[in-house]
């Protein structure tokens, strides 16, 4: 009987572990990053960005919530991966990209994460996971910065 209780005990504090945890508050899940790029005027970076979320997301219509071409403003929902253990987790997101000349503002607000693609997400908790969430974000800017280094340069050509 010890055996039984101990098991169903076992049980009921692993499957609810989660509710022993309070989520990650909005203001510590808020990741910003400010990326310079001297030359560059706001007209310029505006449309390397949105060529960058054509180019880099499978449907950057799907991507794109709010598109503000007077303000240089874009607000996109965005789904990033990483590993934990032999999971593999989706990080839902809301990216917001503010443009002004010489440098870009990127702000991420991660939502929920969704282990092995079970349409079941969940809020974020913990400091590791909101690390590995915040790394998985850093791929993006990464990307987003190389991207637009790579093309600043690059001439229209006369076809």
């Amino acid at each position: 009987m010890k055996k039984v209780l101990f098991a169903l005990s076992f049980i009921f504090i692993f499957s609810n572990s989660f509710a022993l945890f309070t989520p990650e508050p909005e203001e510590k899940r808020l990741k910003q990053d400010i990326i310079e790029f001297p030359g560059l005027k706001a007209d310029k970076l505006y449309d390397l960005t949105c060529a960058w979320l054509a180019e880099s997301f499978g449907s950057s219509k799907d991507v794109i919530e709010l598109k503000d071409d007077k303000n240089k403003k874009i607000i996109g929902k965005i789904v990033t991966t990483f590993n934990v253990f032999i999971s593999h987790v989706s990080c839902n997101s809301t990216m917001t990209i503010e443009i002004k000349d010489n440098k870009v503002r990127i702000t991420y607000l991660p939502h929920s994460v969704d282990f092995d693609k079970k349409n079941d997400p969940r809020q974020i908790y913990g400091d590791s996971e909101l690390k590995k969430v915040h790394a998985s974000l850093d791929e993006i800017t990464a990307k987003y910065k190389e991207y637009i280094l790579k093309k600043k340069d690059v001439k229209d050509s006369d076809w």
